[in-house]
């Protein structure tokens, strides 16, 4: 009787074991994949930062845009009648460029 309880018990530490060497390579593995996951969330945080800094780039340049084109609108020398065709010209491009930031007209 001590035998078998002996047999059984050896099988069970067994069993046991090869159990334990399953779970503990799945945690291996879930580290890992924990691991590559913690580096996908550090790389899309940088690209985040990095999108965040580049819109923002733009909207500062957006901004001193409008500033600048509501300057020269209400600049009168610039919108007078034109005396020679090369200011004619000129006026006629700066009231183009206007029409296409302030979005009236098509680049």
């Amino acid at each position: 009787m001590v035998t078998s309880e002996v047999e059984t018990t050896g099988v069970m530490m067994k069993v046991y074991g090869e159990k334990l060497l399953e779970l503990l390579k799945r945690v291996e593995e879930l580290q890992a994949e924990n691991s590559r996951l913690a580096e996908a969330k550090q790389r899309m945080q940088f690209r985040q930062e990095t999108c965040a800094k580049i819109r923002d780039s733009y909207v500062q340049r957006v901004v001193r845009l409008a500033k600048m084109v509501e300057q020269q609108a209400e600049d009168e020398g610039l919108w007078a009648i034109a005396e020679t065709a090369t200011e004619a010209y000129l006026q006629a491009a700066l009231r183009r460029l206007h029409a296409v930031i302030e979005g009236e007209e098509e680049p």
